[in-house]
């Protein structure tokens, strides 16, 4: 009997990040409402959305997992139960939840949706699992600070337990009061009372390094205009502690104007996916609620392709019948073994996922080291300028919301090649750039500069399309399909 891979869980925040989730190769994705569920930034899903995101995913063969982790207030309790009675009827294949109260209150409305813990609740050792055990809970989502050894004993001493992962995406340094600033900076974990409250401690310049130039660069007190000099973009600023002066504390890398200093890497466990293919964990989680379609389908990509990979080396298959929803991911060429046998290094993944990076990519607690990707000095990242809406047979006459409905079908297929595509325009593109058709499978042909024409809304040859606007491509293109992006 084979051996299966962990399911790829993916973030959908809106109707188009479930699209590109769907689209490049997801197995399952988490979503949630528009309230109560830890993410007010995004768009959400209730009422006949959340039916329709629900329907669409399953038609691709994907399940869903609904959010209900935020830590409700008495006077929102009304509003938790009428959700979770209506959770049954919706056809969720699971409900993440982390207040003992909503998962009480579950286990009453909606006894038939499975309960998955989410990692609010800061699961990190053996006799917490058996506690959630013990309330009916059927899949565990660890807390992102575990080591590779706690995470490994916990999934060996629970085999009839299903554990999630986190293997790329934001880490947070505080939440709901679980710091993790003291455990990152010290290795003195808030959470076991070790905290050695660095959030209060004092700091200052202690030398100032890099730069365009790479010249030395005067660090005054009083004068912020420094911040915009032209030579300061990547330079680095070196903090000391006042108790521990003479040694580096903080490192803080100037980007165009304001940093963040705060703000940890994130995580990236790409680079170890033999290992987590093997692991016996469930499923494995990418953070991005709040992040763009773009991001969420190329990082998405990224995973797929090297956990077909991992498969196939180690004779392991997907579960789910979930593949491409266009029929265009690397699922059905990985059968046939026509794309699988594409070399696709561990680096090649790190490359492609910096494209999608606002912050250092690192493996964060999962070692007892932490191991920071290097960024190529030469490395320019490129962006999602633009994504595909419809064949360009004519003016575009519809909404995108209109075009995704006349072409979005789970398992309709690439379309036949044709002279040029309508596109929603993301971030200024130049027609005097080469464009990465971004296919599932981390497939990326390209259109040299020259070897295509951009169009405006009007049908009116351009050098130049602007975000936020529609557009036309047009040149001699490969078979396509709605909802693909294109990056330059």
């Amino acid at each position: 009997m084979a051996e299966f891979l962990p399911e790829l869980l993916a973030p959908a925040g809106g109707m188009e990040q479930l699209e590109a989730a769907l689209m490049y190769g997801a197995d399952a994705v988490y979503l949630g409402g528009r309230e109560l569920s830890l993410r007010a930034q995004c768009a959400g899903f209730d009422g006949e959305a959340l039916a329709g995101a629900i329907r669409l995913a399953h038609a691709a063969g994907a399940r869903v997992y609904y959010c209900l982790n935020a830590f409700p207030y008495d006077r929102q309790l009304h509003d938790v139960h009428a959700l979770l009675e209506h959770l049954p009827e919706l056809g969720v294949d699971g409900l993440i939840a982390a207040d003992p109260g909503v998962i009480w209150l579950a286990s009453r409305l909606c006894p038939s949706v499975e309960l998955h813990l989410s990692t609010q609740a800061h699961s990190v050792n053996a006799a917490a699992v058996e506690f959630w055990r013990a309330q009916g809970l059927r899949r565990i989502n660890l807390a992102r600070e575990l080591p590779l050894p706690a995470i490994r004993a916990l999934i060996r001493a629970f085999p009839e337990m299903e554990f999630e992962l986190f293997v790329h995406g934001a880490m947070c340094l505080a939440l709901s009061g679980h710091c993790l600033l003291s455990a990152w900076a010290n290795n003195r974990p808030a959470n076991q009372g070790r905290c050695t409250q660095p959030c209060r401690f004092d700091y200052r310049a202690r030398a100032v390094r890099g730069g365009r130039a790479g010249a030395a660069l005067p660090v005054p007190h009083n004068d912020q205009r420094w911040t915009r000099h032209p030579e300061a973009r990547g330079m680095l600023l070196s903090t000391e502690e006042a108790l521990r002066t003479g040694k580096p504390f903080w490192d803080v890398r100037e980007g165009e104007d304001f940093s963040g200093i705060w703000a940890p890497q994130d995580i990236c466990l790409v680079r170890y996916m033999d290992w987590l293919a093997r692991s016996g964990a469930a499923s494995l989680k990418l953070e991005g609620r709040t992040k763009s379609g773009g991001y969420v389908g190329q990082v998405v990509d990224v995973y797929r392709a090297a956990l077909d990979r991992a498969g196939l080396r180690h004779g392991l298959v997907r579960r789910s019948a979930a593949g491409p929803a266009n029929g265009c991911a690397g699922a059905a060429e990985q059968r046939s073994g026509t794309q699988a046998d594409r070399p696709l290094s561990p680096a090649d993944c790190v490359a492609e996922l910096l494209h999608t990076a606002s912050r250092p990519l690192s493996t964060g607690f999962f070692f007892p080291r932490r191991k920071v990707e290097s960024v190529p000095e030469d490395f320019i990242p490129r962006p999602v300028v633009a994504r595909l809406l419809a064949p360009a047979e004519g003016p575009l006459a519809v909404s995108a919301d209109e075009a995704r409905h006349a072409t979005f079908h789970p398992g309709a297929g690439l379309a036949a090649p044709c002279g040029g595509w309508h596109v929603q325009v993301r971030a200024e593109w130049t027609a005097d750039r080469d464009v990465s058709i971004l296919l599932p499978g981390m497939r990326r042909p390209v259109l040299r500069a020259g070897s295509y024409v951009l169009e405006n809304h009007r049908g009116e040859k351009t050098d130049r399309l602007h975000p936020g606007t529609t557009g036309i491509l047009r040149g001699t293109l490969p078979p396509l399909a709605y909802g693909l992006y294109l990056r330059a």
